[in-house]
């Protein structure tokens, strides 16, 4: 934007004249967008399909079905907050094999259906056949997936999790990943007496995202669950305790109240990890960051490596971090010691310039969840 003035400045005065900015704005990426796939009473197979509501899924995919467990994961997903989901059915028989929900990449079917969908950040598959269990071969390649997409995977706890014995033994040989999180017990609902939580959780993590920020974490007693019954496994606090050291985040109900989750670590967050992405909120932040710049920086390509990009690459940068840190984001009180940007000489080398490269390195001091509050008197 220009605004004229006389190119002959006649007279002493105050003359005011808009220059143009070169400063490019970079946008948050949504991080409401959750991806179902499983088996559908009807409805078009392997391909991505956005709804808003559960009725567009009842209009499109023929809603509930006993032999679909789908259904139920989109309808527990909207009753507890979700407004944005991406349905991919794969089958409309009662069974499907776990290639078939695997998908193939070149032909764009199962899982690679999401490669049409620009926005996708959290993956939830629910049981799909008889065994009632998501099979962990099934999961590891949907793990893979989320980490090229800055994405989510919610794991259900398999079937035969009865106990915190029987969790605890069967974590041993579980895989660990910072792209996933567990969540146990499962729970009762109406029409089943044993359901997973997976569209529960996405559900309260998307109302967190829209009434809170990706920054906090999704669990506590705001995070209260709609659409259940009772829980298949009532914890004691100790018990809790014991799977919340392993990174299996768990569901309670406290007296008088409502049934919330009551954890928010990533399945990489066990405390004898020590990772740095041990929270859900601290590791979905930094998705968020990642995918934020990736989408407003790409204007940069093919602009000259030097001096001048590097100093706009900062003002971007540095603009949609201030913003962040006013809303609260980040721990400390203070921008300079909320994050840093840094691109210049010192991270972009004359061999980097010389292979077309500009090096960027962002850093953030994030919220971490209260865990553990001690009243001392």
């Amino acid at each position: 934007m220009s605004f004229r003035v006389s190119p002959n400045v006649s007279y002493p005065g105050v003359y005011v004249k808009e220059i143009s900015s070169d400063l490019h704005s970079i946008v948050g990426v949504s991080t409401t967008f959750t991806a179902f796939i499983g088996l559908t009473s009807k409805g078009p197979l392997n391909k991505a399909t956005k709804i808003l509501s559960f009725s567009d899924f009842e209009k499109v995919f023929g809603g509930l079905s006993e032999y679909h467990n789908l259904g139920y994961a989109v309808n527990h997903f909207f009753l507890n907050g979700g407004n944005n989901a991406i349905i991919v059915s794969v089958g409309n028989d009662k069974t499907v094999t776990s290639d078939k929900i695997i998908g193939d990449k070149n032909r764009k079917s199962g899982i690679y259906c999401l490669d049409t969908m620009d926005d996708f950040n959290i993956l939830c598959i629910p049981p799909y056949d008889e065994t009632e269990t998501t099979a962990i071969t099934v999961y590891q390649k949907a793990l893979e997936y989320c980490k090229l997409r800055r994405a989510i995977l919610l794991v259900d706890p398999p079937k035969n999790w009865s106990d915190v014995k029987s969790v605890t033994r069967s974590m041993k040989n579980f895989f660990r990943d910072e792209n996933a999180a567990i969540y146990f017990p499962r729970v009762k609902i109406k029409e089943k007496s044993n359901f997973v939580p997976c569209g529960i959780i996405a559900g309260i993590i998307t109302r967190t995202d829209s009434s809170r920020g990706v920054w906090k974490a999704p669990a506590g007693t705001n995070a209260v669950m709609s659409g259940i019954e009772d829980l298949m496994v009532n914890l004691s606090d100790d018990e809790i305790g014991v799977l919340n050291m392993d990174a299996v985040n768990c569901m309670k109900q406290f007296p008088a109240m409502d049934f919330v989750v009551w954890g928010s670590r990533t399945m990489n967050g066990a405390d004898v990890l020590t990772s740095e992405w041990k929270y859900l909120a601290v590791r979905r932040m930094g998705l968020f960051i990642e995918e934020s710049l990736y989408r407003g920086l790409k204007w940069t390509v093919f602009e000259s490596n030097d001096a001048s990009l590097w100093s706009s690459i900062r003002s971007n940068v540095d603009s949609f971090m201030t913003n962040l840190f006013r809303k609260g984001a980040f721990s400390a009180l203070s921008s300079d010691k909320a994050y840093f940007v840094k691109c210049n000489n010192t991270t972009t080398t004359q061999s980097d310039i010389d292979k077309g490269i500009v090096n960027i390195i962002v850093g953030f001091a994030p919220l971490k969840p209260a865990e553990f509050v001690i009243i001392k008197i």
